[in-house]
């Protein structure tokens, strides 16, 4: 009941741009989103590696729409693989193949997001494919698979609650 709830208000517009605002929704979500940006988690992640914690960066979002988004996504990735690199921080990336346009172009997200494991190997990183739901299961694990053929080094998040049927894409 409270997941239902929780994905409902995750897609609902008017909850999207109103529940941040709210400083009690902040002070929840704050141990796992410690801000908005960039810079705001890569403090926090220092802050973890004070005491010997590493860190997994992810955008937020998914289903991006335009060739346009995809660019704009792999270069905050690139940004922030550098940013990792340069503050000699443990701490990996995750990613959403529907952020890389697994919709739009599945052969273009597989060498998007090959592309990008391999800049993470550069930078002394290391890049997760996250598991989006069950409508991508057979897809995401089509995909994988296509990527690690590539030499790129992945590894894939499965959410424990995922289910297999009716799993489509692929």
């Amino acid at each position: 009941m409270i997941r239902k709830l929780l994905l409902w208000a995750s897609e609902n517009p008017w909850m999207v741009r109103r529940l941040p605002r709210r400083r009690f929704v902040r002070k929840a979500v704050r141990r796992f989103l410690p801000g908005e940006g960039r810079e705001a988690a890569l403090v926090a992640a220092e802050g973890l590696a004070k005491r010997r914690l590493g860190a997994v960066f992810t955008l937020l979002g998914e289903n991006v729409e335009t060739p346009e988004e995809v660019e704009a996504v792999a270069q905050e990735y690139l940004a922030l693989l550098s940013d990792i690199s340069t503050r000699g921080l443990d701490a990996e990336i995750s990613v959403k193949l529907t952020q890389f346009g697994f919709d739009l172009d599945r052969a273009r997200a597989v060498l998007d997001v090959s592309r990008l494991a391999k800049a993470a190997k550069e930078a002394g990183s290391y890049l997760w494919i996250d598991m989006e739901g069950t409508t991508y299961l057979r897809g995401t694990l089509a995909c994988f698979r296509e990527i690690l053929e590539t030499g790129s080094e992945a590894g894939l998040c499965i959410q424990a609650y995922l289910r297999s049927k009716g799993s489509g894409n692929g």
